[in-house]
């Protein structure tokens, strides 16, 4: 079928709004709301449907830890545990 990539067919399904593990990164308020109102003018410019997340949850995806059911909770605690302890340098 035209418009969908090969790789698309074999996915296992997922449930409509999974819960997953990850590290990312927030912006502050003020980048937040200035990333929104971008969006915003971007979906209506090229009159893109859908709901866009609110400013209170952007933000930029480092990477994905796993989906619960596939974390065994004890490692993966463990490992977020130790990523919060990294601190930013300065």
């Amino acid at each position: 079928m035209q418009g969908t990539f090969d790789f698309h067919r074999d996915l296992p399904d997922r449930p409509i709004k999974p819960e997953r593990l990850f590290f990312a990164v927030l912006p502050d308020s003020a980048t937040a709301c200035q990333m929104k109102e971008f969006g915003e003018h971007f979906a209506n410019d090229n009159r893109l449907s859908g709901t866009p997340l609110t400013s209170e949850r952007l933000h930029v995806s480092l990477h994905h830890v796993g989906d619960p059911a596939d974390v065994v909770f004890d490692q993966g605690l463990d490992c977020v545990l130790d990523g919060i302890a990294v601190g930013w340098p300065g």
